[in-house]
């Protein structure tokens, strides 16, 4: 059942179709199999055209869908078959997801006699992919242009006072285009670098290189060959099928690792975390992620430690979602249990609907626990 009679973007009543969304799961060398229903809900005439329009941009790689903040692209152009995501051709594995443009607008042909409007549009996803349109239903402001999420405090904004001059190695061209526009409105210069110029970068000064993660370790080998100095500030940008090569970045000393596509948001909290890093902490041997073993005080925000779990997923799948799709300021990394660790500053007032959109976004078999929690050193008195 659809969840509801009206516009699921826009709460019109002129109904023209339906989304769905259902999980898949395949043996080796075996064909899709459904495993359960997981989402229906409705569209107007008009968002229902935009959504068929905006997946016709992106399965086309049409450049225009490049400059939407959020939107999933590919790299490079490799053929569709049954083991790539039909959007960003990240490889699925065993697992997927059948999202569904189904029109429910019919036209009258003649007595009693009607036909439906359209076709039906199915493309088969990965988690990254189908949690994109899930946030786009739930709130659409990354594809508006904008980054405030207003319920979830100031970190779920866009703090634009602090950033370096940046560079880029391996990046797509969407994110190049996050990068350069988020960079040079934050006052500072941008500009992609061939991977021979990157071990120079540490006599030009003080810069931040972003580095893209791919199959072959090339972010790794990169990271592994520069100094210590210009490892300390290069953030690795990573897909789900590049993970093997962001954790070895990390492990090589990369400070952070963002998802791609990025956003401001992603952008702007590394540099957060770059500026104030944490002395002390150890890094986790396997995949040279942070250790947390408790919340983290800051100076105006209030610190809340949760350890964030789910038998269906990996540790590593839960980070890259977490760090997409959660706020760029809040802190990511593994508890001592295994577990991935989430940092959320916010004032008391918003950590549930921070909570909320986390589980919106990991599924109802995630277990969120708050397992600490640090007051603000110097919290900002709040105006009556």
């Amino acid at each position: 059942m659809a969840d509801d009679v009206s516009c699921v973007l826009c709460a019109s009543a002129d109904v023209g179709g339906q989304i769905i969304f259902r999980e898949e799961e395949r043996q080796p060398d075996r064909p899709w199999v459904h495993l359960r229903l997981l989402r229906e809900a409705s569209m107007c005439v008009h968002c229902f055209e935009w959504a068929g329009g905006l997946i016709q941009r992106i399965v086309t790689h049409d450049p225009a869908s490049q400059a939407m903040l959020g939107v999933p692209s590919s790299r490079s152009v490799r053929p569709q078959d049954a083991s790539a995501c039909d959007y960003c051709r990240a490889s699925l594995a065993d697992k997927s997801f059948s999202v569904e443009l189904v029109p429910t607008r019919r036209e009258f042909v003649r007595r009693s006699l009607y036909r439906q409007v359209g076709r039906i549009k199915q493309n088969r996803v990965c988690r990254q992919c189908h949690t994109w349109w899930l946030t786009t239903i739930e709130d659409s402001s990354s594809l508006k242009g904008t980054s405030f999420r207003a319920l979830e405090g100031a970190s779920g904004g866009w703090r634009g006072d602090l950033a370096y001059d940046s560079y880029s190695v391996f990046v797509s061209a969407q994110d190049q285009f996050v990068l350069r526009t988020t960079v040079e409105a934050m006052g500072r210069d941008y500009a992609a670098v061939r991977a021979m110029d990157v071990p120079r970068l540490a006599d030009i000064g003080p810069a931040t290189v972003f580095v893209g993660a791919g199959r072959r370790s090339r972010a790794a080998g990169l990271v592994s060959a520069t100094s210590s100095s210009t490892g300390q500030r290069t953030v690795v940008v990573a897909q789900d099928d590049s993970l093997v090569d962001g954790f070895a970045a990390l492990r090589a000393g990369a400070v952070d690792m963002l998802a791609s596509p990025l956003s401001p948001q992603q952008v702007s909290g590394a540099f957060e975390r770059i500026a104030h890093p944490v002395p002390g902490l150890a890094r986790d041997p396997k995949t040279g992620l942070t250790l947390f073993t408790g919340p983290i005080a800051d100076d105006y925000l209030n610190c809340y430690f949760l350890e964030i779990g789910d038998h269906r997923m990996a540790a590593a799948t839960i980070y890259l979602l977490l760090r997409r799709f959660l706020r760029g300021y809040d802190r990511l990394g593994l508890s001592p249990s295994g577990k991935v660790a989430a940092l959320l500053y916010c004032d008391d007032r918003h950590i549930d609907n921070v909570t909320r959109r986390l589980k919106f976004i990991m599924g109802e078999s995630v277990e969120v626990r708050i397992v600490g929690h640090a007051a603000a050193t110097r919290p900002v008195p709040r105006v009556a």
